[in-house]
């Protein structure tokens, strides 16, 4: 199965990226707008000042609420798209790398660690300095069938097969 431009998009971190810039500035849009008639911006230096204040305020407060609601509204798109790639997964699954430096790579799940992540058999180095972790919605399982059986005696195949 080939992944869309979708699964490749809510992989990436732009889904959660948008969320807060988007709530923020709608935030502070709506507070500009709600005091533009309370405080005239041009009509004196002190309500521009005033203005001023609540447009940043309007900023800070509606970064806040974007992390407040994204816990639940991002969180909720990416387990939607955990399970669209084929998850829950689980120890031993074949994998394709969504998104990263090893975007495109097919490997194998060998553990999950204490904060929910994968761990994707990507190298010793990756393996020694943590560089194999992975969340769900970053993952495409593949089938049995999508997995390239390797030829006996090459650097993929199982310990064991060999031609004898």
């Amino acid at each position: 199965m080939k992944p869309t431009k979708l699964q490749y998009f809510f992989a990436s971190p732009w889904p959660h990226r948008i969320w807060l810039i988007g709530i923020t500035l709608l935030w502070a849009i709506m507070e500009a707008v709600g005091f533009l008639d309370i405080f005239p911006p041009l009509s004196s230096w002190w309500n521009f000042v005033r203005y001023t204040f609540y447009i940043f305020h309007g900023l800070a407060l509606g970064f806040v609420m974007a992390l407040f609601t994204g816990c639940f509204v991002v969180f909720s798109l990416w387990d939607r798209s955990e399970r669209k790639n084929g998850g829950p997964f689980k120890i031993g699954d074949s994998v394709q790398i969504l998104y990263g430096p090893h975007k495109g790579r097919t490997s194998r799940i060998y553990d999950v660690d204490r904060s929910c992540r994968l761990r994707v058999d990507l190298g010793p180095e990756e393996r020694r300095i943590v560089k194999d972790r992975f969340r769900g919605h970053q993952l495409l399982r593949l089938e049995p069938a999508e997995i390239g059986t390797a030829p006996a005696d090459s650097p993929a195949s199982p310990p064991g097969t060999s031609r004898d």
